[in-house]
């Protein structure tokens, strides 16, 4: 074929589908205090997750101190026969 009869297709800009976002706040691990905010940050470091993620996947009842007795809690099977 002749190329000079051929022309060269042109296209519309094409739209974007989102915004542009800002970026996110850094979530406060200080604010978890020293055992939970210590045990996300293990997380993040450990699964490279984002610090607001990490953060929400430690239970907290709403004391600092909801893990403290895990240590003390005695081993056995959970039905008693």
């Amino acid at each position: 074929m002749n190329e000079s009869l051929m022309t060269k297709p042109t296209y519309p800009e094409p739209l974007r589908l989102l915004p542009d976002l800002e970026a996110a706040a850094p979530f406060p691990l200080h604010a978890l205090g020293e055992l939970l905010g210590g045990a996300a940050a293990a997380i993040v470091e450990a699964v490279q997750v984002p610090e607001a993620l990490a953060a929400q996947s430690i239970p907290n009842n709403g004391s600092n101190h909801s893990l403290c007795s895990l240590g003390s809690a005695k081993a056995g099977p959970l039905i008693k026969r």
